[in-house]
């Protein structure tokens, strides 16, 4: 039942992943988590790949984290989330760092452990995380890394330093330098070091950067090997993730519960569901499907407005599927509440972000460099780009910013906006156009 509203009040997220507060709300995934949940419970490493938009980061907040317990009886787990977030230069921590920090904030060392302090290896991951397991206690540590292609980002010597230490942490009993002193410890001492120390991580990566794992093969020899494929929703699982948030009873919503009828569910799914012989044909973007239920849950808020209490969903009462997309895109630009920046993130999204191949008629996203976007928008439009709308599209999650070697590099969120970024630019350079027509037609007279 949800106790915080302001994390619970929505029953669907949208597009923002899945919190693990928000675990009682997350369904659809009973197999996945299952799978995961045996798999990390086996494996000292896992690799989590799938497309964007599946929900990696839900599966991970709200269906793996709240049960790891069921998957180490008898055991104390202390579970990790660690996001490393794009690199700044003097503003970001180092990979190990930021591990390392959450580590301290979510337990202290134990006691009779400062001896490891006098040990040689410094302020390493296997000390720091050594120490915090206390006499005969039974603990497993378990790392989770979302969106792990930001590490590629990071520092070549920061890279390094993490894969020897990550490396070490999962497989390395005694490090040989630690074992080298191990004679002039007492028997205490002894005994903590000699007790063994259970560490798994999960490293979680998009599809198409799954190849940047291969920078870590020659410290983790098998990083390739242990994966799982994170793919869309099928329909019976589609289903599940639509109907039991609509059925959730609680104050904390700002719906009352409503239901669907079969008939409108079997729409949603027909609608969404991908076609074609691709590999992910039959299967549902978890992200199409959120976008689409939090539009019908803005309805249902209106109709409990209305005084409409048992609201039942019919086929009727369903989105257009064809603008449901648009008017997200509409809505997160409208957001923004200054015509002429409004203005301007149109032109940056369906001039700069978005080409079209007119002989094939298909249109993609492209990634461009913050300081090349900036000089075309002065370019080509005469508008000197502020990089606070940047970061206002960023935090609409209609733009993703990514930093790389060279800069940061921004490119539309996600392939499901391509189709109304396209036609917004249409209509907009029609209307630009019917516009200069009448104030040619207005100096001519």
């Amino acid at each position: 039942m949800p106790t915080t509203p302001n994390l619970l009040s929505r029953r669907y997220p949208g597009v923002t992943p899945f919190e693990r507060e928000q675990s009682d709300l997350f369904f659809g995934r009973d197999r996945e988590i299952a799978d995961l949940l045996r798999l990390v419970s086996q494996k000292r490493l896992l690799v989590l790949f799938g497309k964007s938009g599946h929900g990696k980061s839900s599966l991970l907040n709200a269906g793996l984290l709240p049960r790891l317990d069921t998957a180490f009886r008898g055991k104390r787990v202390i579970a990790l989330s660690i996001r490393l977030g794009a690199y700044a230069k003097d503003q970001s921590l180092s990979p190990k760092e930021a591990l390392l920090a959450e580590l301290e904030r979510s337990s202290a060392p134990a006691a009779g452990t400062d001896f490891y302090e006098q040990l040689p290896g410094g302020r390493s991951l296997w000390r720091e995380f050594k120490r915090r397991r206390a006499g005969g206690e039974q603990i497993a540590f378990v790392l989770l890394f979302d969106q792990f292609e930001e590490f590629s980002l990071y520092p070549p010597e920061q890279q390094q330093q993490f894969r020897q230490e990550i490396s070490e942490l999962l497989y390395t009993d005694i490090p040989q330098r630690v074992f080298h002193e191990f004679d002039r410890l007492d028997d205490e001492a002894q005994d903590h070091l000699s007790a063994p120390l259970e560490v798994h991580a999960v490293f979680a990566i998009r599809s198409d950067r799954l190849h940047l794992l291969d920078s870590m093969k020659q410290e983790l020899k098998n990083i390739m090997d242990e994966r799982y494929e994170l793919r869309g929703l099928d329909a019976e699982q589609a289903k599940a993730a639509v109907l039991r948030p609509a059925e959730a009873a609680g104050e904390g919503f700002e719906t009352r519960p409503f239901r669907f009828e079969d008939a409108a569910l079997q729409l949603i799914v027909d609608k969404l569901m991908r076609g074609g012989d691709e590999e992910e044909a039959g299967r549902i973007e978890s992200f199409q499907l959120q976008i689409v239920c939090q539009s019908i849950e803005d309805d249902v808020k209106a109709r409990n407005r209305r005084g409409e209490q048992n609201v039942v969903i019919r086929p009727g009462d369903l989105p257009d599927f064809e603008r449901v997309f648009e008017n997200y895109y509409a809505t997160r630009i409208a957001g923004i509440g200054d015509p002429a920046l409004e203005r301007s993130a149109r032109l940056l999204l369906e001039e700069e972000l978005l080409y079209l191949d007119e002989a094939k008629g298909e249109a993609r996203r492209l990634s461009m460099d913050g300081d090349a976007l900036a000089a075309n928008m002065l370019a080509k439009h005469g508008i000197a780009l502020p990089p606070a709308l940047l970061d206002a599209l960023v935090n609409s999650l209609i733009v993703r910013r990514e930093k790389t070697a060279r800069g940061a590099h921004y490119e539309i969120s996600h392939d499901t906006l391509v189709g109304p970024v396209l036609k917004s630019r249409e209509e907009r350079r029609r209307a630009e156009k019917e516009a200069a027509e009448r104030e040619r037609l207005r100096v001519e007279a």
